[in-house]
């Protein structure tokens, strides 16, 4: 978390216009470029917090920043949600979390797909 903070896209839920970046098969496994990550904390903004670290360099005031931040990642299920998957879907229960992030990364999302061939194929298209 050190390491990436200055480049790791965080997003809060309370957020109305919140966008989150494309979830890649690499995500919960690395920080970087790989999604976004969630702040659940309410006492908090990203602003503020980000704004005291730009005032240090010392790795503990800013680890102990972040923790404030109260970051997660997001779970296979809120990404589908996010990507327009239909609310029944489910995973096979013999797949771990990794084999699930992997399953929805690079994915693209159901909804814009849906316009998109309607687009194309027009009449032709039924839902």
């Amino acid at each position: 978390l050190l390491r990436y903070h200055k480049i790791i896209d965080i997003v809060d839920s309370r957020d109305p216009v919140t966008r989150t970046n494309c979830f890649t098969k690499s995500y919960g496994r690395r920080l970087e470029g790989c999604g976004s990550i969630l702040k659940t904390s309410t006492q908090f903004s990203i602003d503020e917090i980000f704004t005291n670290i730009q005032k240090t360099s010392d790795p503990v005031t800013i680890i102990h920043s972040l923790h404030k931040l109260k970051l997660r990642l997001f779970t296979p299920k809120e990404i589908a949600n996010l990507m327009c998957f239909p609310h029944c879907l489910k995973f096979p229960e013999d797949f771990n979390i990794k084999q699930r992030y992997r399953l929805l990364g690079n994915s693209v999302n159901v909804l814009v797909c849906n316009y998109l061939l309607k687009i194309l194929l027009g009449s032709q298209w039924q839902q």
